[in-house]
């Protein structure tokens, strides 16, 4: 553990789009099909994507969760 802990970066550096006119927007990572098997250090929502509808107020979230994606729908925060 200690050598890997010395040659593993300590943070974790990820791009995400942000695409969006007047009515919509989309919020995706750059790259979701990284290769994460020479780490422990999996990153929680590098695979998140999140679709905005600012017409009907709704949001759209589609979350990684190990093996298993979940679609979460909810109203746009103020």
């Amino acid at each position: 553990m200690q050598k890997y802990r010395s040659t593993a970066p300590q943070f974790w550096k990820d791009s995400f789009d942000l695409e969006f006119d007047a009515q919509h927007s989309l919020y995706q990572p750059v790259n979701p099909d990284i290769d994460f098997s020479k780490t422990f250090a999996i990153p929680v929502a590098y695979k998140n994507k999140v679709y905005s509808n600012f017409e009907t107020g709704e949001v759209q979230t589609l979350k990684q969760a190990f093996e298993k994606s979940f679609l979460v729908k909810d109203s746009i925060k103020k």
